[in-house]
């Protein structure tokens, strides 16, 4: 075991004691890196901290450890002991007795032990208890004279005590392969007793259980070079091309959406990382569990991910080809009805969406920002619901990004929701129809809990915008429905042309866009601020000057006291621009912080989440704001190192440890976690990393209500304007509205 000492001029000491804290840790699935965990000694606890390199294992949540070191001050936490030696007392054998009846009542493995049988157990048994629970069965344990355990619990203890001794066996197995860095816990969970089995048998099954928030090729290879040691790999073994073709794949899935790549780009990118062998050979080895080549689109794809397209596929193919049981026809008085209870009056165009909208089997309504599709949709909601058939709608996503699939019935309070449909006798009322407002930010994930909560009739209507960008989450759904349709089966709206943010993204649409908004960009200038300005920046030292002129324009809002966002593309641009927006704020306030990846979370800090989770009911590019307002240090037996996150439109949610590795700081972000929400003031970088598609500075103008402020070189808005939208730029294995739809 390797250790690297650190200076100190106390006393060197010992302590032994059990984990019930993990208060840092190297990144998930990482191979190194310093620990602090909090250190339960008898009645006292401790924060201790001790480096980890590659070959010590990592301590996991109620461990028992022997720590050598010296105790020392620390400027935030206090008297902290720091570790210059540590070694791991496996539960089973050489840990003391008293630590292993702690072990007991605190591991979920031994369930309604708590701390009194743990005292129990330690007296009567004196020092043999390790005996004893080898050797006994639960009768033999339930009979004791003076130990008057139940029975059932006689069998949790038991049955807890050989999951501990599988997970002794499983970590041995791990520290002599010198995967330290995996946890037995984990693993036993999942495999059980054939943990090990498992992984002889394709040790990069790994891989499945050391996912990361960003995963990179270096990753892969880190990992690659511990398991070809352990296990002897061969360079051209099919399970490592596999491997390395799963990562491709989770990779691309995380930081752009795509479910699928082409075989080219598969082939590339397994080049770049140094494998050169036959792709296709290896899809078709009997090792490959979990990979296959998609028969619609050629593309290689997760068995997984190819299942839930094609559930999907084969859903909307079904409804765009079927006939319902009874016709809805469109009624032009209850439109006219509709128009008098709502103070509107529709566009002939928007007349013949309704009417459209009602008598097709999937409509899909297309048009730009401001061009009426939410009066359209109560429209449609309207006609139906006054017929007799029931109409459910789900609403705009920037308002409900942070509910996954929470439905509102038309004509019922809006805080009804509708996620579950008791059997009807009325065949009317049986004939659902689902209006999806938003629907070009609808991910596979969503429309595939949707349609599971839904009656298997149900009609959907789509109503979006193609020239967005694809949605944050995974997948395409609206984008490809519209371009498969080639036109025919899709209703186009036009911009109604209001005020002038409006007219800008209007004008983004138009052939000569240039000209366009010749008029409507104007010089910067922070008093009075036009509603679209550009900061002309020179190129030389573009990057630098892009983000300290967007830093600049922020600070201008701060202290009028409004909020702005800043957009762009580069990651490593975002995380300077939110150390910086952070620190200001942080100079304002007295407050903690907690570890959050890379960056630090303060009190008030808006946060994004980058992933679905239906445990806190949040979908993709959920937007929330730290509502902890200590957050240094926060640890519970319930949820580790657990961090309280105000979502938008929801309740107070707590995230997990492993949760909060999904958190992103939002003073910054890039244009596709940006769009499921709507701002006040936008600050877009056009230039960072690569210019900006005129897809994504479509996107954004509709995003903004008071203020648009670009960046950049005046080339560069230029040659955005000059181009097309071109195509959205993501990939997926089964293509939705391609067959029988037309």
């Amino acid at each position: 075991m390797s250790i690297r000492v650190l200076k100190s001029s106390s006393i060197t000491s010992r302590l032994t004691g059990i984990v019930i804290a993990i208060l840092e840790r190297s990144p998930a699935g990482g191979l190194s890196g310093d620990l602090i965990v909090r250190l339960k000694v008898g009645a006292e606890k401790h924060r201790v901290q001790f480096p980890g390199e590659a070959d010590i294992a990592q301590p996991s949540l109620y461990d028992i450890w022997r720590v050598d070191g010296c105790f020392e001050e620390h400027p935030e936490h206090g008297i902290q002991f720091v570790a210059n030696e540590a070694r791991r007392l496996p539960v089973a054998a050489g840990a003391p007795q008293d630590m292993v009846c702690e072990h007991i009542t605190h591991s979920p493995y031994f369930a309604g032990l708590d701390s009194f049988w743990g005292q129990k157990l330690n007296t009567y048994f004196s020092n043999s208890l390790v005996d004893a629970l080898s050797t006994s069965n639960h009768i033999d344990l339930s009979n004791k004279a003076g130990l008057a355990m139940p029975i059932s619990l006689a069998k949790s203890l038991l049955k807890g005590w050989n999951k501990l001794l599988q997970e002794e066996e499983l970590r041995a197995y791990l520290i002599k392969k010198q995967l330290t860095a995996v946890s037995a816990t984990c693993l036993t969970t999942f495999w059980g007793n054939r943990a090990i089995e498992h992984l002889e048998k394709n040790p990069y099954w790994l891989l499945c259980f050391m996912h990361t928030p960003e995963p990179s090729p270096e990753q892969w290879k880190q990992l690659d070079k511990v398991i070809r040691k352990a296990y002897s790999i061969r360079q051209s073994d099919n399970r490592r091309v596999c491997s390395a073709i799963e990562y491709i794949l989770h990779m691309t899935y995380e930081r752009s959406g795509n479910t699928a790549l082409p075989m080219t780009y598969v082939e590339k990118s397994l080049r770049e990382i140094g494998i050169n062998s036959d792709t296709l050979s290896a899809l078709e080895d009997e090792s490959n569990l979990s990979l296959e080549v998609s028969s619609y689109s050629g593309f290689i794809q997760s068995k997984g991910l190819n299942a839930i397209e094609t559930s999907l596929s084969s859903k909307l193919m079904q409804q765009a080809t079927s006939k319902a049981e009874i016709t809805i026809k469109f009624d032009e008085n209850l439109l006219s009805a509709f128009e008098s209870v709502e103070g509107v009056a529709l566009t002939a165009k928007q007349r013949q969406a309704v009417e459209y909208s009602i008598e097709s089997e999937l409509p899909i309504i297309d048009g730009p920002s401001k061009s009426g599709k939410t009066t359209i949709l109560r429209a449609i909601a309207y006609q139906l619901t006054a017929q007799g058939f029931r109409a459910l709608v789900l609403p705009p996503l920037e308002g409900n990004k942070n509910n996954l699939g929470i439905l509102v019935e038309h004509g019922s309070p809006k805080d009804k929701g509708a996620s579950y449909f008791p059997p009807n006798n009325d065949k009317k009322q049986e004939q659902t129809t689902l209006l999806i407002d938003d629907a070009s930010l609808l991910d596979i994930w969503m429309l595939f809990r949707l349609l599971k909560e839904l009656p298997k009739n149900v009609k959907l209507c789509f109503f979006g915008d193609s020239r967005k960008l694809p949605p944050p989450g995974p997948g395409l759904i609206f984008h490809q429905l519209y371009c498969n349709s080639h036109g025919n089966k899709t209703f186009k709206l036009e911009s109604l042309r209001p005020p002038p943010l409006s007219l800008f993204s209007d004008a983004l649409l138009q052939p000569n866009a240039q000209t366009a908004l010749s008029s409507l960009v104007k010089k910067y200038q922070s008093e009075p601020l036009s509603p679209v300005s550009l900061i002309s920046i020179e190129p030389v030292a573009l990057s630098e000057q892009s983000e300290q002129s967007a830093l600049s324009a922020w600070y201008e809002f701060y202290r009028k006291g409004e909020s702005a966002t800043i957009i762009v593309e580069s990651k490593s641009a975002q995380d300077r621009i939110n150390r910086e927006i952070q620190s200001v704020i942080s100079n304002k306030k007295q407050l903690k912080y907690s570890r959050s990846q890379e960056h630090s979370l303060l009190a008030g800090d808006p946060v994004i989440f980058t992933q679905s989770n239906s445990r806190l009911g949040i979908t993709f590019a959920a937007r929330g704001v730290i509502a902890q307002e200590d957050c240094s240090e926060v640890n519970s037996q319930k949820h580790l190192g657990s961090l309280e996150v105000k979502f938008e439109k929801s309740v107070t949610k707590t995230l997990t440890k492993e949760e909060c590795l999904y958190l992103r700081l939002a003073y910054s972000l890039s244009p596709r976690f940006a769009q499921t929400s709507k701002y006040n003031n936008l600050i877009i970088i056009l230039n960072s990393r690569n210019l900006l598609s005129k897809r994504a500075l479509y996107t954004l103008s509709t995003l903004a209500d008071q203020h648009l402020v670009l960046v950049g070189h005046k080339t560069d808005l230029s040659e955005i304007l000059g181009r097309g939208f071109g195509d959205v730029g993501r990939f997926n294995g089964v293509p939705f509205g391609a067959e029988g739809y037309e």
